[in-house]
């Protein structure tokens, strides 16, 4: 196992079993036993690391300092002003240290421990904090919109127990387009949620939000991301079925379909055609918005054919139907000369 001297956590490591070499940490005290060639020997080591200070505050003459890497042994710490004079240890732990001030004494101070010397605290200022903030987690109020401007508010939650979270950011990514960036990093001030408006979505696309936070020493944290949300299309008036369809013979490998267009939002014509007595089939073919006209070629000789007919709207891929299909037309190709 590895003890973590900065959270106090036991880590169990992978350990070479043919070798048989293998570490137990305890606290500063590492053992290493060692079973090959079928002995048993075992070694042992200290680690120990310089402490941190994060902060000391005052009140009256009692001094309470925070930081990391103040051990595990009151009798090896002390706490020294820069003017040489002590400050007496009251309680002690590996993370605080509170101690009696003497009447006397600057605002800047020193932890020492079997680690070595810390950085130099100021009473009433917190130092520096290098660790960032916690990595936002991140959630959406529903995973789907039909919305072609705006995406289903998204909150977070972040936390930096050594400092202050100032400011939070955050990222739109399309990730049915190549991950590309529709809104890039926006600030939310202290505002902990969004909803993003104002924005140019496509239908069957599926967008999410990345999240970072800031702390007051300028340490961002890692991205945190939302669930992902995929817009849907826009609740539509269907466009209404073609009607009066016909479909007339003009060559032994053409045929021309004539209907009546009945709609005024459709964006162009689906085709199905079946051969003979065969099931239907769409053609790959969309005809133009308004079109009332359809000439089917490289049909085989003598071959009977049956056509229907619907009107589609197309919003972005997604393609929405009449609810029903024209009348059936049926034409027979003449024989090949």
């Amino acid at each position: 196992f590895l003890y973590d001297l900065l959270t106090g956590l036991e880590i169990q490591l992978t350990v070479d079993t043919h070798d048989q070499l293998g570490p137990s940490i305890n606290k500063e005290t590492v053992a290493w036993t060692d079973e090959r060639q079928g002995r048993r020997d075992i070694y042992m080591t200290q680690v120990y690391i310089a402490p941190e200070i994060l902060s000391a505050q005052s009140s009256g003459d009692s001094l309470t300092i925070t930081g990391y890497n103040f051990g595990y042994s009151q009798e090896q710490a002390s706490v020294k002003f820069t003017d040489g004079s002590a400050c007496t240890i009251t309680s002690f732990s590996n993370t605080s240290i509170a101690c009696t001030m003497p009447s006397s004494h600057p605002n800047t101070l020193n932890v020492f421990t079997k680690g070595g010397k810390s950085n130099l605290g100021t009473i009433g200022a917190a130092q520096p904090d290098n660790t960032p903030p916690s990595t936002p987690v991140v959630s959406v109020a529903d995973i789907s919109t039909t919305s072609l401007v705006e995406l289903p508010k998204a909150s977070w939650n972040s936390t930096d127990n050594e400092s202050r979270i100032v400011e939070y950011q955050y990222k739109i990514i399309d990730f049915t387009n190549n991950e590309a960036t529709v809104r890039d990093w926006t600030s939310t001030g202290l505002s902990n949620y969004v909803t993003a408006t104002g924005l140019s979505l496509a239908v069957a696309h599926q967008y999410y939000f990345a999240v970072k936070a800031k702390n007051e020493f300028n340490k961002w944290s890692p991205e945190g991301y939302s669930s992902k949300i995929m817009v849907n299309s826009p609740s539509l008036s269907l466009p209404a079925a073609p009607s009066n369809l016909t479909a007339t013979a003009n060559s032994s490998s053409q045929i021309t379909l004539s209907w009546q267009d009945n709609s005024t939002n459709e964006t162009g014509f689906k085709i199905w055609r079946a051969k003979g007595t065969g099931s239907y089939n769409l053609l790959s073919t969309t005809v133009d918005q308004n079109a009332t006209r359809y000439v089917d070629t490289r049909l085989q000789a003598n071959t009977t054919y049956s056509y229907k007919v619907k009107s589609v709207i197309l919003v972005g891929k997604i393609p929405s139907y009449s609810a029903e299909y024209s009348n059936t037309a049926t034409a027979t190709t003449s024989p090949r000369r």
